[in-house]
């Protein structure tokens, strides 16, 4: 069988061109992180800003390089993220092994793949929110349908997207918060438990950077820095 859209996609490139820049990005994030955080060591170090103005602004800069090195690295992967291929020859599929691949959703129980594709195994791939065609196999990898609730965090749906169990259970269990779908509504106007995934996009990061003192409290109530 032959491995189509594997890691490195649809590129048609050199691979280890590919991962060269892959690299040369990646080390200049690092760089660029390292600098940041010796800036904000002397100015510790200086008086300039307190123990907690340190800690706030130390989460920022990590959570902008995740950011970041996650942007770059799907980059690298060939991610297939929220794109469909329905209208695409089924001949493109049919007799393949679909490896290390991300086809991933926004919404719950959408068909991405052409219907009658023949002998089909996704290896070790994100299908989440992806209808599967009939007699394709899937092995390992993940393949659940969610959306977000009236609690504002993600929850596995059933065929009617009713919520049946948290996409992130252990983050509730860590955060002593129910998991049981007819309680939603009792965690409706708190803080989501998935706050720290929900403050690495460049939108939120760049609104927080503006108040400070509101991204510390959201931080402290996520478990992020210890708020003594």
């Amino acid at each position: 069988m032959n491995k189509k859209y594997s890691h490195n996609g649809f590129y048609d490139g050199d691979p280890a061109v590919k991962k060269q820049n892959y690299l040369i990005v990646l080390g200049a994030l690092k760089s660029n992180l390292k600098s940041s955080v010796d800036d904000l060591n002397e100015q510790l170090s200086n008086g300039q800003i307190n123990i907690e103005e340190y800690k706030t602004q130390f989460s920022v800069l990590i959570f902008e390089f995740k950011h970041n090195k996650k942007q770059a690295f799907s980059q690298y992967k060939g991610s297939f993220k929220r794109k469909s291929f329905v209208n695409v020859n089924p001949v493109e599929f049919n007799n393949s092994i679909v490896l290390g691949s991300n086809f991933s959703q926004t919404e719950p129980f959408t068909d991405v793949f052409p219907a009658d594709i023949e002998n089909v195994t996704f290896k070790n791939c994100n299908l989440n929110n992806c209808n599967i065609p009939d007699g394709a196999i899937i092995e390992g990898g993940v393949n659940d349908h969610f959306e977000e609730q009236e609690d504002h965090d993600l929850w596995v749906v059933d065929e009617n997207r009713k919520p049946i169990r948290p996409l992130h259970p252990k983050i509730f269990d860590n955060a002593g918060i129910t998991k049981d779908p007819n309680r939603i509504r009792e965690n409706k106007n708190g803080v989501p438990v998935t706050m720290r995934k929900k403050l690495s996009t460049r939108k939120t990061i760049s609104e927080f950077r503006q108040n400070p003192e509101k991204l510390k409290q959201l931080l402290t109530q996520a478990g992020e820095i210890n708020g003594n």
